[in-house]
């Protein structure tokens, strides 16, 4: 039901601002791991025009395959590993899923957009300052996390919140936000992605938590899980501690 997550080389380089020599550090792990995995290196950037672009990303375009954004789903590569300067959120998850990325390092914009990723797949850490930084996403409640594991066992990944899986989803984040739970969108989007959820069903999710906590009531067709299973969360949780 859910996606494998790969063990790949990963890596983290942090913004210019932050560390001077981050995308020389970005650009020699590429070309290093390329040379021991082999593949076919990638440069992924956000525009093609490359006006702007550091000294060592700049040489590192003319070396190697460049795409950007908008270019890369209709692009021909054969797949290696991948230097992604500076992706989005969901542009990021996307790389890392790609079955063709046999590496991926990551170079720094928003924290933001690659604290989710770092939580979940504790990339090397190239720059200095990124050291000491908290990389842990955690659910800080174990009730809104019993919860989430309810919804990630009753639903197909295949269809991420389609259908039935979308009722429970439904159902159960409405379950916790009427009983005072606070439910914290990119902290869940971090939690599924570790636990093997797609980049897409993640983002679904994280999406259903938001439009809740500005006051959205989604409507599930069918409530698809017992009236009490705030009460069987609760006991789980309680019970485990008692184990403790």
């Amino acid at each position: 039901m859910f996606e494998e997550v790969r063990t790949i080389p990963r890596a983290l380089a942090a913004h210019p601002a932050d560390d001077s020599r981050s995308v020389a550090r970005a650009a020699q792990w590429l070309l290093r791991t390329a040379e021991r995995l082999g593949g076919q290196p990638l440069l992924f950037v956000p525009r093609r025009n490359t006006d702007g672009f550091d000294g060592p990303l700049l040489e590192l375009s003319e070396r190697v395959q460049t795409e950007s954004w908008r270019t890369f789903t209709g692009c021909r590569w054969s797949g290696g590993p991948v230097l992604a300067a500076w992706p989005d959120r969901d542009h990021l998850a996307n790389l890392d899923a790609d079955r063709r990325t046999s590496a991926l390092c990551v170079l720094t914009w928003n924290e933001k957009d690659v604290a989710a990723w770092r939580a979940a797949r504790q990339p090397e850490l190239l720059s200095p300052s990124l050291h000491g930084t908290p990389s842990e996403l955690a659910v800080g409640d174990p009730i809104v996390e019993r919860g989430l594991e309810t919804i990630t066992n009753g639903i197909n990944q295949s269809n991420g919140l389609a259908g039935y899986g979308r009722d429970i989803a439904v159902t159960a984040l409405l379950t916790l936000h009427d009983a005072g739970y606070r439910l914290m969108a990119d902290e869940i989007y971090g939690w599924a992605l570790a636990r093997g959820w797609r980049p897409d069903g993640a983002a679904e999710l994280c999406e259903l938590v938001t439009s809740i906590n500005e006051g959205t009531r989604p409507r599930a067709r069918r409530r698809e899980l017992r009236p009490d299973i705030l009460a069987v969360w609760q006991q789980g949780v309680e019970s485990q501690a008692d184990r403790r």
